[in-house]
């Protein structure tokens, strides 16, 4: 998962500089596609409604890799920010 992260950041980053600035939107959905892919290698596929909380310390490298643009957040406080754009955990809905 490692090396799909460093991908994924990179694509990213090459994407902002052609485009210029730091691109809300598609950090969001790279920080998504993460959380969904540390699911499936611990769980599998779980369904539609179905979650499982997240370690905090998975959040934090994720949100280090694809921070929202004008956080500054560090260590802990970047893995339990629910602002500049983050939502946070959900509960299932089943």
């Amino acid at each position: 998962m490692k090396g799909d992260l460093e991908n994924l950041r990179q694509d990213l980053l090459e994407r902002e500089e052609t485009e210029g600035g730091e691109l809300a939107e598609p950090r969001r959905a790279a920080r998504y596609m993460m959380y969904r892919k540390f699911v499936a290698a611990g769980h599998g596929h779980l369904g539609q409604h179905i979650r499982v909380r997240i370690p905090l310390c998975v959040i934090r490298e994720i949100r280090m890799a694809f921070p929202a643009p004008g956080c500054n957040c560090k260590g802990l406080a970047l893995a339990e920010c629910t602002q500049h754009g983050y939502t946070g955990h959900k509960d299932s809905l089943v």
